[in-house]
Order: structure tokens, then C-alpha cells, then sequence
């Protein structure tokens, strides 16, 4: 090849290269431009649910759930909120409704920022928790399924079957719980709850009826006797290929004054959640979490709840 032909490719060769380095550059610039598009599009479409969320939430409490919490926070809810609690977190969500929102890199998580005042914050905070009544005086006061474990199991059964959701309440809620729900009218809703939810009773009565046929583990200390049932889970039929084995549940039931009701797992969770859900005490910011989903976006996590 002459030397004039040399020259020639060779300079091909560093006009492609720098045609190549050009392009990443320009694709690098313009995928950029992109992720900050989609990221401002996530921002704006965040801003604009918060209003939506609102009014499905004065309407209609079950579909605002569906649509616009997590399942891991409506689970840490606990059923249907009362009206006024309803109303207490439709105040919270208005303190966001013009809020900044940062997206995350991986476009998977997002935080709502606004400052909120100590004034602003105490008409927020959650009502007072309800202290555990002691287990003296309650046998006459608060009904149950008796001593023996299995009987109990059984009547429990019975009571989901028959759909007398308000009666089980009665009888198997954690009496701090129960009491909780007394105060605040709340426990009629919870029936609600159960009867507007016929999956959840279905898979309550099946671990109902597994326990049945389990020996359970049997504890006991100076306050508690206690009895732990490892309840085995199944992969539903709807699993997708390659899903991991759910663990086994932990299902606790206490006796209570001689009667065998769930275990008040949540007493010291409880005060652990109050802290982190008071918001603040005073001057500072509150955050509200966005988690997206496979139905989208929802809310993962809000303050003074």
C-alpha cells in the first residue's frame, strides 16, 4: 500500500474513533436527559396522587387503600380506620400536597419533604396508647374460649365460620387491643374488616385448623403462659415459577385469666411505633415514603401513623 494510502486509512481509523467517542458522548448526554425526564414526570405524577389520594380517602377508605398504600402498611394499619382517623390522615396528606419529592437513582423509592411546626405536630399526634388492663377482674368482665386450648381453637372456628366476626373480637383479641378498639368505636369496623375480606378469614381458619392437629410449645414466666404454634405455609396455587418457600408462621396464643386468646405480641412494638410515628416534637421536618410497586406507586410509610 503506498504512503498516501496509509495516511488515508489512518485517518479513517481516527475519524471513526472520534465518531465513536462522539457518539457515546451525545447517546451518554441524551440517556441523561432521560432519566431526569422520567424523574421529573415520577416528582410531578407523585405531587398530583397526593389530592387524588384525598378525595378516594373521603369517599371510600377501602379502594384509597387498595390504591394508594403498600400492602406491608395497610397490614401495619390494622383494618379499616375509624372517621376519625380517616380525617386525622387526610390532614397529614394535605401537608404534602405541594411538597418536594426526591426520587431515588434506581427510580424505586421516593421521599416527600415539608416542614411542619410543634403546634402543627401536636394536633397531629396518634391518640394515647391504651395501657394492658391486668389479668385480675377480667374473667367476669371480658369473655372468652376457656382453658383448654383445642376447645378454644375449635369454638374460634366456629365463631369465623358463622361469621360472627364482632363475637371472636371479643373473645381472641389481646385485651389491650380489644380495649383499644372499645374506646375508639372501632370494633365494629374491624368485624367490617373481616367480613369485607372473606381471603383473609379463609386463610385464618386454615391455620385455625392446622393448629388443631399441632402439639404447640409451651411457655410460662412469673406474667405469661403461653403456647406457640408453628403453623406450616404452602406457595399458593397463583405462585409464579421459581417463588421462594414462604417461612412457617408463628402463631402465639396467651392464657389470659383463664382463657386462651392471641398473645399481645405489639405491647412493646406499640411503643416502639408510637415514637416513630409521633412525627416531631418540635420544629423540623416530616417525611412521607413512596415505594413503587408492580400496580405502581404507593404509600409505604407517613408520619404520625
Amino acid at each position: 500500500m503506498s504512503r498516501s494510502g496509509w495516511w488515508m486509512v489512518t485517518l479513517l481509523v481516527l475519524l471513526g474513533v472520534g465518531l465513536i467517542g462522539f457518539s457515546l458522548q451525545a447517546q451518554s448526554r441524551r440517556s441523561s436527559r432521560s432519566a431526569q425526564r422520567i424523574a421529573e414526570r415520577t416528582r410531578s405524577g407523585l405531587q398530583e396522587k397526593i389530592p387524588e389520594a384525598i378525595e378516594t380517602l373521603r369517599q371510600d377508605y377501602d379502594q384509597f387503600a387498595e390504591q394508594y398504600l403498600t400492602a406491608g402498611f395497610r397490614s401495619q394499619l390494622s383494618g379499616r380506620m375509624s372517621p376519625d382517623e380517616q380525617q386525622r390522615f387526610a390532614k397529614v396528606l394535605e401537608l404534602f400536597a405541594e411538597a418536594p419529592v426526591a426520587v431515588s437513582p434506581d427510580g424505586t423509592d421516593a421521599i416527600s419533604s415539608c416542614e411542619i411546626s410543634s403546634e402543627a405536630a401536636a394536633e397531629l399526634e396518634p391518640p394515647k396508647p391504651v395501657e394492658p388492663i391486668t389479668a385480675a377482674g377480667t374473667a367476669a368482665s371480658v369473655p372468652g374460649y376457656g382453658n383448654d386450648a383445642k376447645a378454644a381453637i375449635r369454638q374460634m372456628i366456629a365463631a369465623l365460620e358463622a361469621r360472627e366476626f364482632a363475637s371472636f373480637i371479643r373473645h381472641t383479641y389481646p385485651l389491650a387491643e380489644l380495649e383499644l378498639l372499645e374506646d375508639a368505636d372501632q370494633l365494629e369496623l374491624q368485624a367490617e374488616y373481616y367480613s369485607g375480606n372473606p381471603e383473609l378469614t379463609a386463610l385464618l381458619v386454615a391455620d385455625l385448623r392446622k393448629m388443631l392437629a399441632l402439639e404447640p410449645k409451651l411457655e410460662s414466666d412469673t406474667a405469661k403462659d403461653l403456647a406457640l404454634y408453628k403453623v406450616p405455609t404452602e406457595l399458593p396455587a397463583n405462585a409464579k415459577p421459581y417463588s421462594s418457600i414462604p417461612n412457617d408462621r408463628l402463631v402465639i396464643l396467651e392464657n389470659v385469666a383463664g382463657h386462651w386468646r392471641f398473645h399481645d405480641g405489639n405491647a412493646e412494638v406499640r411503643q416502639e411505633m408510637k415514637k416513630q410515628r409521633a412525627g416531631v416534637r418540635g420544629e423540623g421536618e416530616i417525611l412521607l415514603y413512596w415505594s413503587r410497586t408492580e400496580d405502581g406507586w404507593r404509600i409505604d410509610q407517613i408520619p404520625f401513623f
